[in-house]
């Protein structure tokens, strides 16, 4: 009658189960291939540009400690951005390598819009095809041309240009008007500047600082002129009314000859006229 039987990855030896001796199953040692065979396989399997596929070895095995086999994973090698493992690799007995996505599969990277300058990019993130990694290709979407600026142009939105204000320097963008004292016009465009007049007279002293405070941009014209009204209404005009003025109640004012100063009726006019303008935009 059977008094025992050994399986799988057991054995009987030689000086046991024979004469009077009965003994018991030995083991074959951890180092023993077991019965069932040994395989490349991928965890995960799922492909995808985004993430990682990796390949294993399993190892079967015997324990060592009973009629039993057993198996040990052992890594091999993994596919990560823009590559994958292909179901004839990494199966059975073939181990294979990595396979590309192609050059048009989007990379784990979001594209998005950028600007430089009065320009507007999008940054288009892709595979590169050949390798496993993802690369950018920048594609000019607008470029604003003078007396706009690029606006929205960020992230997910393309955005558009945006005129510069009405009289206001282009100082979002860099393409300013380059005329002298040209400003934008409201609509993508320049407009040239008008004279808006002499608005002021002072004594040629001070004529430059009087016009500089008030915020005459146009700088100080120095003239021996005549206006005894202009420097009478000095004040009406948002400019200091000079302090002693000939015009004040002295007569009327009549140009000296040489151009020297001015007589004030009985006497002598320390005030000579100067004239202060601006720009104005329509």
């Amino acid at each position: 009658s059977v008094q025992y039987s050994c399986s799988t990855c057991c054995y009987i030896d030689d000086s046991v189960c024979t004469g009077t001796t009965l003994g018991s199953c030995s083991w074959y040692s951890s180092a023993t291939q077991g019965p069932t065979s040994d395989y490349y396989f991928q965890s995960p399997s799922g492909d995808s540009p985004t993430a990682a596929d990796k390949c294993y070895y399993r190892d079967y095995h015997c324990t060592g400690s009973s009629c039993a086999e057993t198996y040990g994973d052992s890594y091999q090698y993994e596919c990560g951005t823009c590559c994958y493992i292909h179901s004839s690799n990494c199966t059975g007995g073939t181990k294979g390598s990595c396979s590309w996505y192609s050059s048009g599969t989007q990379g784990p990277t979001s594209d998005y819009y950028w600007a430089s300058g009065d320009k507007c990019y999008f940054r288009d993130y892709h595979c590169t095809g050949s390798s496993c990694g993802e690369t950018y290709t920048d594609t000019l979407q607008y470029t604003c041309s003078t007396c706009t600026y690029v606006s929205g142009c960020s992230g997910g939105t393309k955005g558009s240009c945006v005129n510069v204000a009405n009289g206001s320097k282009d100082t979002v963008g860099p393409n300013t008007c380059t005329a002298t004292h040209y400003r934008c016009n409201g609509s993508g465009g320049c407009t040239a500047p008008k004279i808006y007049g002499t608005v002021c007279v002072a004594y040629h002293a001070t004529a430059n600082t009087i016009c500089a405070n008030n915020g005459w941009v146009g700088g100080a014209v120095l003239g021996w002129w005549s206006w005894c009204s202009w420097c009478c209404s000095a004040t009406v005009r948002g400019c200091p009314e000079p302090s002693g003025c000939c015009c004040m109640g002295q007569g009327s004012c009549s140009a000296l000859p040489g151009g020297f100063g001015n007589a004030c009726g009985s006497g002598w006019c320390n005030w000579t006229a100067a004239g202060c303008w601006k720009w104005k935009y329509d």
